[in-house]
C-alpha cells in the first residue's frame, strides 16, 4: 500500500511538472502575440505634376516660375534663345502610373511605377539610431522577405535605389548608429548609359504585434534635363558639343537626413544620337548640383553655372554660353536651344543699334566682342531688368 502510495505520488509530481513545463515554455515562446512582421511593398517613385503651373509672361524670368528664357546674339548674324521648362510629371509617365488628386489642392502627386528589375534597399534603424537589419529587393520580384521587430516599438526604415539593375553600392558604418551611416557614389557618365538616378526616402513607424505593411514611395534627389538643338532655320546641325557646367560626379548621401554632399565640381557633356538633322535631341541625362552660395536669387533653387558649347550648322561653326539656369532637385526639365537668323524671332526682342549696354546705372557700348544687351522695342532698359529700376538714373540725368 505504501509502495502503491508512493507510485501515484511520483506520478502526480510527474504530470503537474510536465504542465508547468509546457506553460512556461509556451508563455515565453516568440507567438503572434510577441513579434512584429514588416512586409515590404513597393508604391513607386512619386513625380510632381506642375502642368498647371505656368508664368504669368514668356519674358518673366523668376524662381517661381516654370520658365526660363535666355537670349544671346551669336556675332552679327545669329541669335540664340535658351529656354529651359519644368516638365510635370505626368507628361513623363506611361499609362500605367498613378495620379493622387491632393485634398484641398488644385495640384497632383503623380506616382510612377518602378520599372522591373530595379534593385533597391530598406535598412532598419531602432528609436536609439542603432542598426538593427536590412534587406536587398528586386521590383517585380516576390519581395517575400520580411523583417522580424519588436511590437509597440518605433524604427526608421531608411530605403534607397540608384533606379537600376546594377548591384548598390555599400553603406560605410552600416553598423554603427544611423548617424554614421553614409553612402558614398560615383556616377558613371558613360556615352550610353550612367544616368544614375538616386531614389531615397525614410519612413519612421510604429510597428504592432503581427503584420505590418511598409510602403515605399521613392523620390529623386538628382535633376534630370533632356536639351534639344533647333536649327531648322538655318540648316542641318552636323556637330554639337555641347556641356552642362560646374556639376558634380562625386556625392556622399547622408542616409539618416537623405541630405547631399558634393565633392569637386566637374562637366557633364551632352550625347546627341544623331547628327545631320535641323533638329537634334540629347539623351536624358541627371545631373547633381548644390543650392547656389550667397544670395541666392533662385531660393530653393540650385544654380547650374552655364550651359556651353560649340554647334556646327553646315559649315558655320559657333560658340555660345548660357549664364546661370535654376534647377530644383528631384524635378525634370526640357532645355530648347532655339538658333535663328532674325532677332525678331527670339522672344520679339531687338538687338541695339550700336552694341549698347546697361548695368543697372549706367549706359555703354561693347566695342570688344561686339555684344551688347537686349532692348525690347521702344524701352529704354535692356530686357529682364525692371523698368523702374532702370529708369531711375535717366530721371535723375534730367532733373539734374
Amino acid at each position: 500500500m505504501k509502495k502503491f502510495f508512493h507510485y501515484y505520488l511520483s506520478a502526480i509530481i510527474g504530470l503537474a511538472f510536465a504542465f508547468c513545463m509546457l506553460g512556461c515554455s509556451k508563455e515565453n515562446s516568440p507567438g503572434a502575440e510577441n513579434v512584429a512582421k514588416v512586409q515590404v511593398i513597393l508604391g513607386g517613385i512619386d513625380n510632381k505634376d506642375i502642368a498647371t503651373l505656368k508664368a504669368s509672361k514668356e519674358e518673366s524670368v523668376t524662381s517661381n516660375s516654370s520658365v526660363q528664357i535666355r537670349n544671346i546674339k551669336l556675332g552679327e548674324d545669329l541669335y540664340l534663345q535658351a529656354r529651359l521648362s519644368k516638365v510635370g510629371g505626368s507628361q513623363f509617365n506611361s499609362s500605367s502610373d498613378i495620379a493622387l488628386k491632393a485634398s484641398g489642392s488644385g495640384t497632383k502627386a503623380v506616382v510612377k511605377d518602378v520599372v522591373a528589375g530595379v534593385k533597391y534597399k530598406v535598412m532598419v534603424y531602432d528609436s536609439q539610431r542603432a542598426y538593427v537589419d536590412e534587406a536587398e529587393y528586386t521590383a517585380g520580384g516576390s519581395n517575400t522577405q520580411q523583417f522580424t521587430l519588436v511590437p509597440n516599438k518605433q524604427y526608421s526604415f531608411i530605403c534607397y535605389s540608384l533606379n537600376g539593375t546594377d548591384p548598390l553600392p555599400w553603406v560605410s558604418n552600416v553598423g554603427s548608429s544611423l548617424a554614421e551611416a553614409n553612402l558614398a557614389l560615383t556616377m558613371s557618365w558613360t556615352s550610353t548609359s550612367g544616368n544614375d538616378d538616386l531614389l531615397y526616402t525614410r519612413i519612421d513607424k510604429t510597428v504592432v504585434a503581427g503584420m505590418n505593411v511598409l510602403d515605399i514611395l521613392f523620390k529623386h534627389k538628382f535633376t534630370e534635363i533632356t536639351t534639344k538643338v533647333d536649327a531648322s532655320a538655318i540648316g542641318p546641325i552636323v556637330d554639337a558639343e555641347l556641356y552642362f557646367g560646374e556639376i558634380y560626379k562625386n556625392i556622399d548621401v547622408d542616409l539618416e537626413s537623405g541630405a547631399l554632399t558634393y565633392k569637386g565640381p566637374d562637366v557633364r557633356k551632352m550625347v546627341f544620337p544623331a547628327f545631320n538633322l535641323p533638329v537634334i535631341t540629347s539623351r536624358s541625362m541627371t545631373i547633381a548640383r548644390p543650392g547656389f552660395n550667397g544670395e541666392n536669387p533662385y531660393p530653393g533653387s540650385a544654380l547650374i553655372r552655364k550651359v556651353y558649347g560649340n554647334i556646327k550648322i553646315g559649315n558655320v561653326e559657333k560658340y555660345f554660353e548660357v549664364p546661370e539656369l535654376a534647377v530644383e532637385p528631384g524635378e525634370r526639365y526640357s532645355l530648347d536651344i532655339v538658333i535663328k537668323t532674325s532677332p525678331d524671332q527670339v522672344a520679339g526682342l531687338v538687338w541695339a543699334p550700336g552694341n549698347l549696354k546697361y548695368d543697372g546705372a549706367s549706359y555703354s557700348f561693347s566695342y570688344t566682342n561686339g555684344l551688347g544687351s537686349y532692348f525690347p522695342f521702344g524701352h529704354l532698359y535692356p530686357y529682364g531688368m525692371k523698368g523702374l529700376t532702370a529708369m531711375i538714373p535717366v530721371i535723375w540725368e534730367i532733373l539734374a
